[in-house]
């Protein structure tokens, strides 16, 4: 048998209907992008790619979600763009005072089997 209590609360009609003056507020104070954002946007994808180089495929999304977080810092971007598509990339391991390249899951599988390598 459980010890839980069960309080009835009566709620008047006006009390449950909360929401929709939420829902309207909450619209309204929801971000538009102004013309100059976009902006700002445009301009800043474009010098982030230029930083990024070729070697980092970013979707002008991915960009422009983190140049609007960082309020248009290109460096804290390009930088969160490296770090985030590098660290899937590749893990440099030394090994007899050499480093080599290789996948992860590789090394991963080295680890537990170090004969294999």
């Amino acid at each position: 048998m459980s010890n839980r209590r069960v309080k009835t609360v009566g709620y008047d009609d006006g009390d449950l209907d909360y929401d929709d003056a939420y829902e309207e507020e909450f619209d309204e104070g929801q971000e538009e992008v102004s013309a100059e954002d976009k902006e700002h946007l445009r301009l800043g994808t474009i010098e982030v790619r230029q930083s990024l180089g070729p070697a980092h495929q970013a979707t002008d999304q991915e960009i422009q979600d983190k140049l609007w977080d960082t309020y248009y810092d290109i460096a804290k971007t390009v930088s969160y763009i490296k770090s985030k598509h590098d660290a899937g990339n590749l893990v440099t391991v030394r090994l007899n005072d050499m480093q080599t390249n290789i996948n992860p899951s590789q090394h991963l599988q080295n680890l537990h089997n170090p004969s294999v390598s």
